[in-house]
């Protein structure tokens, strides 16, 4: 038959794996009676795109002097990640920009939009991605101790 039969998950070891791909060479498939087949080239060519948008909670947190904001895009989309004061008053836009599918790591230094360092305090930042089939928005919270 054909179909989904298999899900696999990995652990990114590069923070920016767009366009990568990769290769499994050798697998086993079992079939319902418990017979093992040896099958060779599997994925021969296996994007690493998300299943469904996220956006995960930074680290570290609390943070001093930077702290890092993975994101992931299942889609092509519209995407903007911005930091905000607990004010709700924009400090920096990170991200304003069409995303290829993928995993995206963002970095925020603590300084405002002309370069100045930022006070202690709670920040949100907040992601909106808007792809052909669906719209994402999140919100998350950090902490800057200095």
């Amino acid at each position: 038959d054909e179909g989904l039969f298999a899900r696999i998950r990995f652990v990114l070891g590069d923070e920016r794996p767009q366009g990568d791909l990769l290769s499994i060479v050798d697998g086993l498939i079992i079939d319902g009676n418990l017979d093992v087949s040896v099958v060779n080239n599997i994925g021969a060519r296996l994007s690493l795109v998300p299943d469904e948008f996220a956006l995960e909670r930074n680290f570290p947190n609390p943070f001093n002097p930077e702290t890092t904001i993975r994101s992931a895009v299942p889609e092509a989309a519209d995407v903007s990640l911005i930091v905000y004061n607990i004010l709700g008053q924009e400090i920096v836009t990170l991200a304003n920009e069409r995303h290829v599918p993928g995993f995206y790591v963002l970095r925020w230094n603590g300084q405002d939009r002309y370069g100045r360092g930022v006070a202690s305090g709670v920040y949100l930042y907040r992601i909106q991605a808007t792809g052909q089939t669906q719209t994402f928005t999140q919100v998350h919270k950090m902490l800057l101790l200095k």
